[in-house]
């Protein structure tokens, strides 16, 4: 039976990191699934690159990452669509005899890839979408809640058109009895490994990758992005981008947009662990145990034999 491997987990937990490492000794290939990381030009925010010697590059050394860069900033990828992608992917790369690694922090994505949440490519709803638009943000966000806690849990909060087009999926499965619980769309086998460690560790690396990124020029490519598309696309309202724009509107000093951005990035931490709660397939590893990369090692070498 073919088979594969998940890590998944909040944001600063390594798990780009600690999969290229798992690549190289198990013959694999990295297919992320982060739906930041799915739209192109946007390197630095997404965590996808650094900059060296004033060039973007993308740092996977000889292990390929599939997913990167799928769509424009101006352009949409819902759960749906991202699944195909995701699962050509996966047959492809059992096609070529290695083993596919799905890397990432997108849950629900995640959800749709497996089976635990199965969707049809539900399109917008004129009549929903023209009630919804009608609604203050928090009016949306107390309808999410009431369709589907973890859903809310799972996505931007912050933005409006997730919002809604949440709620419109959410919809579309009620009324077309989409949701499943366990059940696999194909013939597989499949490891989930989950990273973690305490709010207060995650929140120090994700503060320290932060102020690296804006030292490596986030400004000017939120800067370069805005000024080429401006700020209604949908890549530009995603973690890591919108919280500039008060500073280029002049009404917040960098120093505030900064520390936002890490305020921020600390909610989606927390969002992301308790919607990955739920999942009791996850075998979880802290991160700050010694050695335990060791060990994630050699769980995935038994999954593997």
């Amino acid at each position: 039976m073919n088979k594969f491997v998940v890590i998944l987990g909040p944001t600063a937990t390594g798990k780009t990191s600690l999969a290229i490492s798992l690549c190289k000794k198990f013959k694999g290939e990295i297919i992320s699934v982060d739906s930041r990381q799915a739209y192109r030009e946007m390197e630095i925010g997404t965590g996808k690159a650094t900059i060296d010697n004033g060039q973007v590059t993308i740092d996977k050394g000889d292990t390929p990452i599939h997913l990167y860069d799928v769509v424009g900033p101006d352009e949409r990828l819902n759960a749906f669509e991202f699944s195909n992608l995701a699962w050509e992917k996966v047959e492809e790369i059992w096609s070529g005899n290695k083993v596919p690694f799905l890397v990432g922090g997108t849950g629900f994505y995640l959800d749709v890839i497996l089976g635990r949440r199965k969707l049809s490519n539900i399109s917008a709803d004129p009549a929903l979408r023209f009630e919804l638009e009608g609604l203050s943000t928090l009016e949306l966000i107390e309808k999410l809640k009431k369709l589907s806690p973890p859903r809310l849990e799972a996505i931007d909060q912050y933005n409006r058109y997730r919002l809604m087009r949440a709620i419109e999926v959410e919809e579309g499965i009620k009324s077309q009895e989409l949701r499943v619980k366990g059940e696999m769309p194909r013939d597989f086998k499949c490891l989930i490994i989950g990273l973690t460690a305490e709010n207060d560790r995650l929140y120090e690396i994700a503060d320290g990758r932060v102020d690296r990124m804006m030292e490596v020029g986030l400004l000017d490519e939120v800067k370069r992005l805005s000024e080429k598309y401006g700020w209604e696309v949908p890549g530009l309202k995603t973690l890591g981008y919108r919280e500039f724009l008060p500073y280029f509107e002049g009404k917040v000093l960098l120093s505030g947009a900064v520390q936002k951005l890490k305020y921020n990035t600390h909610a989606y931490i927390r969002r992301q662990k308790t919607y990955f709660r739920k999942n009791t397939d996850i075998k979880w590893f802290d991160i700050t145990d010694c050695e335990f990369d060791k060990v994630v090692s050699d769980a995935v070498e038994s999954f593997l034999l």
